[in-house]
């Protein structure tokens, strides 16, 4: 992982409280199993050494590229892609395939 994507991310969790002061939204807390502010720097540590050890460059990918994430403005000729909820690190040509896969309406490959 970059190390500046790795620095982002830690200071994100930093910024997760061990325990909230308010006792419903701890009780909720426990409730729902939400991971501790630890676990999430055991799995960014995790990843980070899986990462190291990648050989194909990594880029930013969109990873869900299907038609409907286009948006196409005719009159200004412009090109959107919107929704960036599965925005991680990928090898390089994963959306150019994933994109010609879901075109294709490919379910198995």
């Amino acid at each position: 992982m970059t190390n500046s994507m790795f620095r982002g991310t830690k200071k994100f969790i930093d910024l997760y409280p061990d325990k909230y002061s308010k006792a419903d939204a701890e009780k909720t807390r426990i409730a729902l199993k939400l991971w501790s502010r630890d676990n999430l720097l055991t799995e960014l540590e995790t990843m980070n050494q899986l990462l190291e050890k990648q050989t194909t460059p990594l880029v930013v990918c969109h990873n869900d590229l299907l038609l409907a994430n286009f948006l196409v403005d005719e009159k200004n000729k412009k090109v959107s892609i919107i929704d960036y909820e599965y925005l991680a690190p990928n090898p390089a040509a994963f959306d150019i395939a994933n994109h010609f896969n879901e075109y294709a309406g490919t379910d198995e490959v």
